[in-house]
């Protein structure tokens, strides 16, 4: 990546922080925290890695994302505005009953957004049955997705992660956001995690550690 490119993305990092407060704030309502905690990782997925083109969002060959963590889902709604998949005007409608943005994505309302989540625990695996079905199908696109810590208390998280090793998804590529927060408190008074990285490749997954808020990694 040039530095011309790290700035950008630096800058647009920087904006959609700023966005999000806006929003949520106009609103009275959202999840402020688990919003900014992915900006970073948003941005580099969607203008830099995926394979997606907002003119033709059902494209067959198209990457998928998939958002797990539904709740952060206010930074998502302003990335998909900023690439053109509706206009940024639904931005002010945030949570509101003359907009297409709800308090959680929704697959038939918003544009751009590939399942419903919220319901913690099935996103992801949504998002392995994606990357299975790509499998099955020969296809070369990859899936995407976005986990939250607290979110791994789900044993259904951990149930897709061994069935995504058993069958060798490499098209499946998982980003754990570890931002040691839940709605209830510490990820570690409410239930420890211990060692995150160590459980994944326990289940079989190849890891890597990150600060997901440096561009650079």
């Amino acid at each position: 990546m040039s530095e011309k490119d790290l700035l950008n993305l630096e800058a647009i990092s920087i904006k959609i922080r700023r966005d999000v407060l806006h929003m949520v704030a106009k609103a009275g309502s959202g999840h402020i925290p688990s919003a900014l905690s992915i900006v970073e990782l948003l941005v580099v997925l969607y203008y830099k890695i995926l394979n997606i083109n907002p003119k033709y969002p059902n494209a067959k060959n198209r990457d998928r994302f998939v958002l797990s963590k539904g709740h952060g889902c206010a930074s998502l709604y302003i990335v998909l505005a900023g690439l053109g998949f509706f206009p940024k005007s639904e931005l002010d409608k945030f949570e509101s009953m003359k907009g297409i943005l709800g308090g959680h994505p929704e697959m038939h309302t918003t544009p751009g957004v590939e399942v419903s989540t919220g319901s913690l625990g099935q996103g992801f695996p949504m998002a392995l049955g994606f990357a299975m079905s790509a499998k099955l199908n020969n296809a070369d696109h990859k899936v995407y997705t976005i986990v939250g810590d607290g979110e791994c208390n789900e044993g259904s998280v951990w149930e897709a992660a061994a069935i995504g090793a058993h069958f060798n998804l490499d098209n499946l590529i998982t980003i754990v956001d570890l931002n040691k927060q839940q709605s209830s408190g510490s990820v570690f008074e409410v239930q420890n995690p211990h060692d995150m990285a160590d459980k994944w490749r326990a289940f079989g997954w190849y890891v890597v550690e990150i600060n997901g808020h440096d561009i650079r990694q």
